[in-house]
């Protein structure tokens, strides 16, 4: 419930602030790395590190989780984004190419 919470969140942000109207004053910040590194998984706009914080968090208080159990998710969903922004093949991660690609074209691979 937490992966798909976070994953259908995360994606429909993401395009949303992608749109011109948007991106230009919020998530161009982030779009500053385009060969990202770890530290550009938490470089952003304010208002875009809550929307992050929101979709992130909702899983865990949507099912009422015990407080063990949310920082253990946390911590999952964080090293994930860090690697995917890091450009190194880590076990037991997704590959971070994709997100490598999203950061050179900007305009695709949202998720």
């Amino acid at each position: 419930v937490f992966l798909v919470v976070e994953e259908i969140g995360f994606y429909y942000s993401h395009r949303l602030i992608h749109h011109p109207l948007l991106y230009k004053h919020i998530h161009k910040i982030h779009h500053e790395w385009t060969a990202p590194v770890a530290i550009a998984s938490i470089y952003s706009h304010p208002i875009e590190y809550a929307i992050n914080l929101t979709h992130l968090t909702a899983g865990p208080y949507l099912m009422g989780s015990h407080l063990s159990v949310a920082w253990l998710w946390y911590t999952i969903a964080i090293l994930n984004i860090t690697v995917a922004h890091s450009g190194y093949h880590l076990p037991f991660f997704p590959s971070p190419e994709a997100h490598d690609f999203h950061h050179l074209k900007f305009n695709q691979k949202y998720g």
